[in-house]
């Protein structure tokens, strides 16, 4: 239930109107929506039963918050980035930020009489660029701003820094909101940072020297030392930990995911793509949510506020006070929409499920009907507490997303509200605050007492004070509560402290690797790794391989792996075989494979039974790479055997992924046979009768068409048969055969790289059905003469060059090879040089006309379906077109004409060079250490080793393409706006 009263509505109208009158001189204010002073601001908020508001802080103690941070002094530290989006003077220009005035500040708060609200502020830093986020530090603060992060320390006393040094540099300044942020402690006691989005290049550590090319990651970072690494990445703004040391980051579109494996796990195996390292929890995309406020701009449109777009400043919160303590609850700021979205997690193996809270079906956990009301951060304060920033503006978009017309008519208002920003805590209707305890007063002995709280906030603090403090007095009880203390949160913290101050004894670590609690023996695991010659220490983390908690069996593999005993190599092979149905289990077990493969190659050659293992492509993989002929032998056993029934449809999926990875490292079976006069010499001859049965299976009609996909999929792969496979492949390319069936017969073209590919499909293209003809065109986009021969064809006329969509056409434009990128533009000349404003200006007299949603739907299929979905219609590709910022009619049009004028990096072309040759173009969907994954056009995506890589280039184009108006003519571009602003 939403608690809300007819008094509060009544007030707030009253206010609204009384605002209006106030402000309606002020040129500053637009008229459409004024602003509310805090305690009227406070009256629109609707919140679930059971809990209330309070305002802690409001202007002019503060002015434009984005983050808060508490120190061990009881002051609470506050970012403040006046300065946004385009400098303190306005003087920067749209999506290059760097060129602007900087004007953000740091403060610091003071409750100076007691009452639980802020009354003093005291400027500590001014004139910094657009700063993001703050950790204290220390005697001083860690800040992120423009493109550093630096220390910042008053040595005087008055309450100004004095000091200011620079630790690490490097990061992207394109997008205000696109930055570097999220400064958050570890339990590991290093300090977490979100990359942002749009970091792709060098960092380098002042400290050290040392540089980092980051990419799509984020980062962690010893400010002491200046070491850092990269970590499983990347969030938009926050990223952030539960009380068990879980990582969480978000993303505009996505409320939160989960960090399962970090990239400093998975980088120990160079030769396994382990894909995405984090779990989305099977949220949609830009899901719903309820606001209470209307939009103000005339450039917005009502259907859009149903789909979250601006996630971001979420927490895990950690305390009892407002929720119970088994449950672990997400909340995410929405500032677009005025709100703050709760999703509640429940464990699920070693990561989580996600959902809504069942009072929240159709509503949100706060919501505020106060137009200017902009949440874009939550924190669980120290008095257990939900606190919220407010940075309480007009605009909250940045300029970059806005169109041209919006951009120069609301430029005026960029920065209304600058001169605002409160801070609000959320407290049960039945309970208040707890007082903030001040650590910087307590002795060793009560500083290890705090970590006994119920607060994560205040346990994480008292974790840094003493670590820092180095007291020889906080040892002893420091060790006493790590193996004795009730509360497992508090053992937890005491073994973390111990570990920071270099007292961590592998007595104790072995001690903790029976505790009763699951974070306990998680962490126990984590740092009994330093630990590998304690016999004591190994023994028990090889018996933690049947932990009945699955976070617990995780972190032993991640450990086992860092080994190199014969028991550690038995107990991961152990999980190989009993954790092999569990897809994160299995990563972990595969970080360890480079050590102890052939202890996980007999494992699952001993637990074979009639399926094959989940682990047989990787281990035959990683026997490759270590040339072990002997593990390769008995692994293909059973994929080659012969079975009564014939070859399963899982001999043939492992049997075709093991000749890609031969494919990869350049041999072949028929290397490997000649290569020796051994076991898998003669296993492998049992290949070509398993080829033959293969081919056979493709080609009958008759077998279920998931068994012919298997067998197409194994063609195509063994040099010396390519002549028998092509014929099997060609045949299969006719209108009889499904799209499905063809669509994988062509992949398998491509892999044999036949010279008579392209003339074959080319003489086959007037009868190819259009559901193929877009695997045919990527067939024909891999290599570079197959693509010239087909621009031959549309040169000639036997190919219509409509049916190369503009996404393809673009693609063509900015080939990396020379011959193709010429013969295309000479092609494509009409789209390629028009002025895109002039095609604006033609295209304004759709606008006038009566759009037919129906027919709008039919052109989205044609011409932005490829990249875009919409309902149940189009691949999820580019941005979901319903979370634009601009769905204006006019805003649509610049967007659908005019893609190029301002790329959001997340959906920038990239195009990656394969090592044969290959070419594949698309968005950048992630990356680790060692893997990238590209996300084409055929919503594929494809996770490639680094290795593997010849080249990757950003085309510094977006996705989607200009020319589209070559296929829509004006009642068409009518149609399409309309449904886009109605869809069905």
């Amino acid at each position: 239930m939403i608690r809300t009263t007819f008094l509060c509505r009544l007030a707030v109208a009253f206010v609204s109107l009384s605002a209006l009158v106030a402000y309606a001189a002020q040129d500053d204010i637009p008229a459409d929506a004024p602003p509310l002073s805090p305690e009227q601001s406070l009256a629109t908020m609707h919140l679930t039963e059971g809990y209330r508001v309070e305002l802690v802080a409001a202007e002019p103690l503060v002015r434009d918050p984005v983050d808060i941070a508490w120190g061990p002094d009881g002051r609470l530290w506050v970012v403040e980035m006046l300065d946004y989006p385009l400098g303190i003077d306005d003087s920067g220009q749209v999506g290059k930020d760097s060129e602007s005035t900087p004007g953000g500040r740091i403060r610091y708060l003071q409750d100076t009489n007691n009452d639980g609200t802020y009354d003093t502020a005291t400027t500590f830093l001014d004139g910094e660029k657009f700063p993001t986020s703050i950790a204290v530090w220390r005697q001083g603060v860690i800040v992120t701003a423009g493109s550093e992060i630096f220390y910042a320390e008053d040595t005087t006393g008055d309450g100004k820094a004095d000091q200011r040094r620079t630790l690490f540099t490097g990061f992207a300044q394109d997008n205000t909101q696109l930055r570097v942020n999220g400064l958050e402690y570890g339990l590991d006691n290093w300090l977490y940072l979100a990359n942002g989005l749009t970091t792709r290049g060098e960092i380098r550590s002042e400290i050290t020297g040392e540089t980092l090319t980051l990419g799509a990651r984020d980062l962690r970072i010893n400010p002491d030392t200046g070491e850092m690494q990269p970590l499983s990445g990347e969030s938009q703004f926050g990223r952030v930990s539960d009380d068990h040391g879980n990582w969480f980051g978000v993303h505009n579109s996505y409320p939160v995911w989960h960090y399962v494996l970090e990239d400093f796990h998975l980088r120990r195996n160079p030769h396994i793509a382990l894909g995405d390292p984090k779990n989305h929890f099977d949220l949609p995309r830009n899901l719903p949510v309820y606001p209470r406020s209307q939009f103000m701009h005339d450039y917005d449109h009502p259907h859009r506020g149903s789909l979250l777009t601006s996630a971001c400043g979420l927490t895990l919160y950690r305390d009892s006070l407002l929720f119970p303590r088994d449950q672990l609850h997400v909340l995410t700021c929405e500032p677009q929409h005025n709100l703050v979205h709760r999703q509640v997690l429940r464990r699920n193996g070693p990561t989580f499920t996600a959902h809504r809270h069942a009072d929240e079906t159709h509503s949100e956990f706060l919501a505020a009907e106060d137009l200017w009301f902009r949440p874009v951060k939550a924190r669980t304060g120290p008095d257990g507490a939900l606190w919220i920033v407010d940075m309480y503006r007009y605009l909250i978009e940045h300029p970059q997303w806005m169109p041209p017309e919006a951009q120069q008519r609301y430029r005026p208002h960029y920065r209304t509200g600058h001169d605002r920003g409160r801070i609000y805590r959320v407290v049960p209707d039945n309970a208040e605050a707890r007082p903030i305890t001040r650590l910087d007063q307590l002795d060793p002995h009560q500083l290890v007492a705090a970590l006994d709280s119920p607060n994560g906030t205040q346990r994480q603090r008292a974790q840094q004070l003493l670590i820092w403090n180095a007291d020889d007095a906080a040892t002893p009880p420091l060790k006493k509560m790590a193996a004795e203390h009730t509360n497992p949160l508090a053992r937890l913290h005491a073994l973390c402290t111990l570990d920071g101050l270099g007292e961590l004894t592998s007595t104790l670590i072995a001690h903790a690797l029976q505790d009763d609690h699951h974070a306990v023996r998680r962490h126990a695991v984590r740092l009994a790794a330093a630990h590998p010659d304690d016999r004591a220490c190994t023994q028990r983390v090889a018996q933690l391989a049947d932990d009945p908690d699955a976070t617990v069996r995780l972190q032993a593999a991640l450990t086992l792996g860092q080994w190199d005993h014969a028991s550690a190599g038995e107990a991961l092979g152990h999980m190989a075989v009993t954790d092999a149905d569990n897809h994160w289990l299995r990563a972990a077990v595969m970080t360890g494979a480079l050590t102890h493969h052939a202890a996980l190659v007999d494992a699952v050659i001993n637990a074979a039974d009639s399926t094959l293992s989940p682990l047989t492509t990787d281990l035959l993989t990683m026997a490759l790479a270590q040339n072990d002929r002997d593990a390769i032998a008995r692994l293909l056993e059973p994929v080659v055997n012969p079975r009564d029934d014939g070859p399963g449809a899982d001999q043939l999926r492992v049997l075709a992924q093991w000749q890609d990875s031969l494919a990869r490292r350049g041999s072949s079976i028929e290397q490997l046979r000649t290569a020796a006069d051994d076991a898998l010499a003669q296993r492998l001859k049992q290949i070509p009768p398993l080829l033959k049965t293969a081919r056979g299976i493709a080609a009958d009609t008759e077998s279920e068409e998931s068994f012919r996909l298997a067998a197409i999929d194994v063609l195509g792969r063994r040099p010396g048969h390519h002549a028998d496979d092509y014929e099997t492949l060609i045949a299969l390319i006719n209108t009889r055969t499904s799209t499905h069936l063809q669509t994988t017969a062509l992949a398998a073209l491509r892999r044999i790289g036949h010279d008579q590919t392209p003339p074959l499909l080319l003489n086959k293209w007037a009868s190819l059905l259009p559901a193929v003809r877009p695997a045919a065109l990527d067939t024909l986009l891999t290599r570079a003469d197959w693509t010239l021969a087909l621009l031959e064809e549309v040169d000639a006329g036997r190919v219509a060059a409509s049916h190369i969509d503009t996404a393809r056409q673009q693609q063509l434009t900015n080939h990396n090879d020379q011959r193709v990128r010429e013969h295309a533009r000479t092609l494509f000349a009409s789209s390629e040089a028009t002025d895109r404003a002039q095609v604006l200006a033609t295209y304004q007299a759709a606008l006038e006309l009566e759009g037919d949603p129906e027919n709008g739907r039919e052109v989205f299929a044609q011409a932005c379906a490829t990249c875009h979905r919409v309902d149940d219609l189009g691949h999820e590709i580019g941005p979901n077109v319903l979370s634009l910022t601009d769905r204006s009619p006019q805003g649509l049009l610049a967007a659908i004409l005019d893609p190029n004028q301002n790329i959001d990096p997340r959906y920038a072309t990239y195009s990656l060079t394969l090592a044969d040759g290959q070419v594949l173009m698309g968005i950048l969907a992630g990356e680790t250490s060692n893997s990238i994954t590209l996300l084409t056009l055929d919503a594929q995506a494809h996770t490639i080793l680094r290795r593997d890589v010849a080249q990757l280039t950003s085309l510094d184009l977006s996705l989607m393409p200009e020319g589209l108006e070559a296929a829509i003519n004006l009642q068409d571009m009518a149609d399409l706006i309309r449904f886009l602003r109605q869809p069905q």
